[in-house]
């Protein structure tokens, strides 16, 4: 059985090649040349299309390490006591007003008057983050945000193109937005009704 079918494939791959030269004999040179030069583009669209698949999957791979990694160093950093400062849940909140306008200022939007507002509460709300990290001795934060606040102070204002204005606010609101996932609220204090003395 296997003797007949590799009879039956030999005589078939003669057969074919017959046929071909058949075909190519009756054929004009020019006629020659272009399914010469269709077949190299074949060819060439299917290495093509090879390499392509091996870099997508290439890339596939680093994507994964890229976001293993990044997942691995924000996972270290939520477990350091260092980087997670304790702040009550109401000063944690009033990150988000910052966060949010700062977001909409790196894409471009706004107006003057809306980047006057944008100083006012950024600064403002910054300072008073530093005030409640402070009490907890959290020096790289404070510096951090200290930095911010001074960028966007409204006294006294610096002025840069406006490229690089949304290039510092995509920055800040990366940095205030990490803040705010990494920091922890203040733990509910009860006080027992046992241990409190009335006069």
């Amino acid at each position: 059985m296997g003797e007949i079918d590799e009879n039956i494939a030999r005589a078939l791959k003669y057969f074919l090649y017959g046929l071909i030269m058949g075909l190519l004999r009756h054929l004009s040179p020019e006629q020659k040349a272009f399914i010469l030069m269709v077949a190299i583009y074949i060819i060439d669209a299917a290495i093509l299309a090879f390499l392509v698949m091996l870099l997508l999957k290439a890339s596939r791979k680093l994507r994964r390490k890229m976001l293993s990694s990044a997942g691995g160093i924000f996972g270290r950093l939520r477990k350091s006591e260092d980087f997670r400062p304790r702040l009550p849940i109401s000063v944690r909140l009033s990150l988000l007003c910052p966060i949010l306008l700062l977001l909409f200022a790196a894409v471009g939007g706004g107006t003057y008057n809306f980047y006057v507002l944008l100083r006012w509460v950024v600064c403002g709300t910054l300072l008073y983050v530093i005030s409640k990290v402070n009490k907890m001795d959290n020096k790289l934060w404070i510096v951090v945000m200290g930095v911010i606040a001074l960028l966007f102070n409204p006294l006294a204002p610096f002025h840069f193109h406006k490229d690089t204005w949304e290039l510092f606010n995509l920055i800040a609101c990366l940095i205030v937005a990490t803040f705010l996932l990494l920091s922890r609220s203040t733990p509910h204090v009860t006080v027992s009704s046992k241990n409190v003395t009335h006069p």
